[in-house]
């Protein structure tokens, strides 16, 4: 991925786009029918009702398409909409509203969507994800652990013949990878990784070769163990199978901002803002990137509209707390960690975001105080005490 040499694309432009409040038709005109997703729709024995289904998977839809509440919420959540009144219908999948809770904050609200149906014999993966999300967030581990190690253990042992169960479970895999040994009772081990792998390989070769997410989740997994250049490989196969995708536009233009490509970040945000004005996916990539900058000024204009929008936001706080961090302001840099961990009892992501861009910034001292809190935290992320080590090395204490 190039570094960008300047920035495409004012802060005034991305501000203005990102507080526009419209309709669906934000975008100008729908993005293309990719190749594959468009030799499947030509298929002679589906009936139109089956080609909106597919034309919304794919981030594809046309005028018409979104008739349901179901089929609403489905577009919401593929483009972090997360404020669609369809996520508040009672008539859209509850799954996608439990999305929509967790992203907006409301975890209480997750857990209890979700308790009945993750009470039942062998849940869905993706209730089972979902939960978790919102147990951890809640500093409930031991709970989360009850309902990840039988589906880890399920994975192990038998094949799943769902794509999109196979990811879910994959997902699982990585939350249960970040839980301490004193919760799982084993170290994870280097074959987990090789089989999350070979699963998100099998969802995507074997059960479902349009299965865009297979990508997206494999891109953030990469990323996450270092391979930036496979995990962008995957994150631009999952947009080229699902353009309006903003989980996968999010994780390459998280990597964007990592490798200094600013400009690649901010038109991607600017892609996501199209669909989700005030998004929390598109304010925060913008606001990584100014703080790499060490513009603090320019983050927080950029995460104020978004906040107005979304004030509960995890995603949002703890870039709020960075921001808030790289201006050097204490006090409130400590009462926003203290109310980040008030509201997400269970995360040490706040606590590693302002460690990460004070080490950027060559505030090692104090950088290093943040990232031995979040490894206090969350003793099973490795993260932290990676970020830590290069922090030592930076700092010439080898």
């Amino acid at each position: 991925m190039p570094v960008a040499r300047k920035r495409s694309a004012s802060l005034a432009g991305l501000v203005g786009a990102i507080m526009v409040a419209a309709g669906w038709a934000l975008a100008v005109e729908p993005p293309a029918v990719p190749a594959p997703v468009a030799k499947l729709l030509e298929g002679q024995s589906l009936t139109e009702e089956e080609r909106k289904d597919i034309r919304i998977r794919h981030g594809v839809w046309e005028d018409g398409d979104l008739d349901t509440p179901v089929r609403k919420g489905q577009a919401a959540v593929l483009v972090g909409r997360w404020d669609d009144a369809a996520l508040a219908d009672a008539g859209a999948d509850l799954l996608d509203r439990v999305e929509g809770m967790i992203n907006r904050g409301e975890i209480a609200g997750a857990l209890a969507a979700t308790a009945e149906l993750a009470a039942a014999k062998s849940p869905a993966p993706r209730v089972i994800r979902l939960r978790c999300q919102a147990l951890l967030l809640a500093g409930r581990g031991v709970e989360a652990e009850a309902l990840l190690k039988p589906l880890a253990e399920r994975l192990a042992g038998e094949k799943l013949d769902s794509a999109e169960d196979l990811v879910e479970g994959v997902r699982c895999m990585m939350l249960r990878a970040d839980l301490p040994a004193s919760i799982t009772g084993a170290t994870a081990k280097a074959g987990d990784y090789r089989a999350m792998l070979a699963m998100l390989a099998r969802a995507r070769t074997e059960l479902d070769r349009l299965c865009w997410r297979a990508f997206a989740v494999e891109a953030v997994l990469l990323v996450d163990k270092d391979n930036g250049e496979e995990g962008e490989k995957a994150a631009r196969e999952a947009i080229e199978l699902c353009p309006r995708s903003a989980e996968a536009k999010f994780a390459l233009g998280s990597l964007a901002v990592d490798t200094f490509a600013f400009d690649e970040a901010e038109s991607l945000a600017g892609q996501i803002s199209e669909d989700a004005p005030g998004s929390p996916y598109a304010a925060t990539l913008v606001a990584r990137a100014r703080l790499r900058q060490s513009d603090s000024d320019g983050a927080a204009l950029t995460l104020a509209p978004a906040l107005a929008k979304y004030p509960n936001s995890p995603l949002l706080k703890l870039i709020e707390a960075a921001t808030a961090a790289i201006a050097f302001d204490v006090p409130r840099t400590t009462a926003l960690l203290k109310a980040f961990e008030e509201s997400f009892p269970g995360s040490a992501a706040a606590e590693f975001e302002v460690g990460r861009v004070l080490s950027d910034a060559r505030q090692y001292a104090e950088a290093a105080v943040h990232l031995r809190a979040a490894s206090k935290l969350a003793p099973g992320w490795a993260r932290p005490l990676s970020e830590l080590g290069l922090l030592e090395m930076q700092a010439g204490r080898d």
